[in-house]
């Protein structure tokens, strides 16, 4: 039993050494060659006599059946069988790289391989803000690493959205020329231009006189004030201004107007002729508003009347020769009045005028007298304004002192008819 045993024994060892050399055999190559001793190619299996390592080859002996004659055969290395579980030595950091360890799996082999482990770099987060970023210009902020807590400053790229005010014309467009306009960024200063047109207004002037008819554009830029052009002087009449209708009707464009879309495209020039008083007008001054007070008669027939017309304003002045206001009132006016007769309480006090003209109707042997209502005033005198009246106006034509010798003469004269007539009765 125990020789059976042992047997057994070494049968299995046996298979256990021919299990563990298969490896080791495929590593080395049955010899091609014939046996040197005997010529013949009947090698056995092969028998490891030294074991291959990671790094250094090993032995495989082989006997010729024939002979006996042994053969070494050499077995390349086995390599190295790192892991693929490293063992860190030396972690990586944000700018280093780090060291990781493999070792060896094969059997009796204590060696290991190493590998970089590569720098983990920057994590950047911004912590501050040095210099803000504008529309126009760069900012720069501060980041800090939040590993390795290093700082670095990158810059904050400029908005590019300007904060722009309102535009300001810097050359301003007319009717042939482009103008231009500037804003400005409020926030960086920044300007920005650009060219505009400008929106015109063509205006036709036609200009009709004596047979002959003219017509005359002009461009105007809306939103400037008109020049208008001039009437053509014509001997004998009197260019009264451009109205949107011949002959002086519709509405007058006047100079100095603001252009806008809304104007009429055209305008006719209005002239009217000469025409002069054939008979004396006198302007008849009540003061305090009494019609019992007259206070002056004035021929203004050379004077305001010389075109036919004598207007309130015209009067105005002619009355200014001759007062001074009291107070800071000035002169009040009540308006003028056509008298019928001699000017002492011949007129309708409720028939007033602005305007008289060369109507026939005023006509009253030769003369014309036309009453002005006055108030709050007093002469002008050498004691009140250091001046008198001037005399010498043309648009006064003064007739006061005429006036006053006359009525003298005619007193004089009504009381030498009375004397005598009284004379002549007495006899």
């Amino acid at each position: 039993m125990k020789t059976v045993c042992k047997k057994l024994l070494s049968l299995t060892l046996v298979a256990v050494l021919l299990v563990s050399a298969i490896p080791m055999m495929a590593s080395a190559a049955v010899p091609a060659d014939p046996c040197p001793q005997c010529s013949q190619t009947n090698w056995d299996s092969g028998v490891v006599t030294t074991p291959a390592t990671c790094t250094s080859a090993g032995v495989m002996t082989y006997t010729c059946q024939n002979c006996q004659n042994k053969v070494n055969v050499g077995i390349n290395p086995t390599g190295h069988n790192w892991s693929s579980n490293g063992t860190v030595v030396t972690a990586a950091t944000c700018t280093t790289d780090g060291v990781m360890s493999y070792p060896c799996l094969n059997s009796g082999c204590t060696e290991t391989t190493t590998s970089p482990i590569p720098a983990t770099g920057h994590t950047w987060v911004q912590t501050s803000v040095k210099e803000a970023a504008t529309c126009g210009k760069d900012g720069v902020a501060v980041e800090t690493c939040s590993t390795c807590q290093t700082t670095r400053e990158v810059p904050i790229p400029a908005t590019g959205a300007h904060t722009f005010g309102s535009w300001t014309i810097t050359k301003k467009a007319t009717a042939t020329a482009d103008g231009e306009m500037t804003r400005v960024c409020s926030a960086c200063g920044a300007t920005e231009t650009q060219t505009y047109k400008a929106t015109v207004k063509t205006i036709s002037f036609i200009n009709s006189y004596v047979g002959t008819t003219q017509t005359t554009k002009v461009d105007y830029v809306v939103g400037d004030t008109i020049s208008l052009p001039a009437g053509t002087p014509v001997a004998g009449y009197t260019f009264k201004g451009w109205f949107t209708e011949a002959n002086g009707n519709g509405s007058q464009l006047t100079d100095g107007t603001t252009c806008t879309d809304n104007l009429a495209s055209g305008y006719y020039a209005y002239y009217i002729q000469d025409v002069k008083f054939d008979y004396d007008v006198y302007l008849n001054i009540y003061t305090n508003n009494k019609v019992d007070e007259p206070a002056k008669r004035i021929n203004i027939t050379s004077g305001i009347a010389s075109d036919g017309t004598v207007s309130l304003s015209e009067v105005k002045s002619v009355v200014q020769n001759y007062y001074t206001s009291k107070d800071s009132n000035g002169i009040t006016y009540d308006g003028l009045y056509m008298a019928t007769g001699d000017w002492v309480d011949k007129f309708n006090r409720n028939d007033k005028e602005d305007t008289f003209s060369n109507i026939g109707d005023l006509k009253e042997q030769n003369n014309v007298f036309i009453n002005v209502m006055i108030t709050n005033v007093k002469e002008k005198t050498s004691s009140s304004s250091g001046s008198t009246a001037d005399s010498s106006n043309p648009k006064t034509g003064d007739g006061i002192y005429t006036t006053v010798a006359v009525f003298g003469l005619s007193v004089a004269s009504l009381a030498a008819v009375y004397y005598i007539s009284k004379k002549r009765i007495a006899f």
